[in-house]
């Protein structure tokens, strides 16, 4: 979601907590150090969306690439909800197998292309550290 009122940039909703916060916000994910450098794939719409900053883009893939992600695979684009889930299963087990983000995105977005059509899988990006 983007709300200028709860976080600078794209921000993922997620059940209210005891306090009714709902928002996890680039700054909530940098604040937090992830151990094990594991990989984040944000399925939510737009959740790549850029935010300009004083220092260059400001991005929830960036927070989660400086709190320690290896890579995070997004869009700044609207996901299909049904297809979304599947081909980031598709990434992984790219990634399993030993191939790189880069190519584990490569070879699930042909794949997909080819076999739905599906083009919004051209708007999913790997961001790497």
């Amino acid at each position: 979601m983007t709300s200028p009122g709860v976080s600078e940039v794209t921000h993922l909703a997620l059940s209210p907590d005891t306090s009714g916060r709902y928002a996890l916000s680039a700054l909530d994910v940098r604040d937090h150090q992830l151990h094990r450098s594991p990989v984040v794939m944000l399925g939510a719409c737009r959740a790549a969306a850029l935010a300009p900053a004083f220092r260059g883009a400001w991005s929830l893939p960036i927070a989660f690439l400086e709190a320690g992600a290896a890579s995070v695979f997004a869009s700044p684009d609207d996901l299909p909800s049904a297809a979304v889930g599947p081909f980031f299963e598709d990434v992984r087990k790219g990634l399993r197998q030993g191939r790189s983000p880069a190519q584990s995105l490569r070879d699930a977005r042909l794949s997909w292309m080819q076999q739905t059509g599906g083009a919004w899988v051209r708007s999913v990006v790997a961001y790497e550290r």
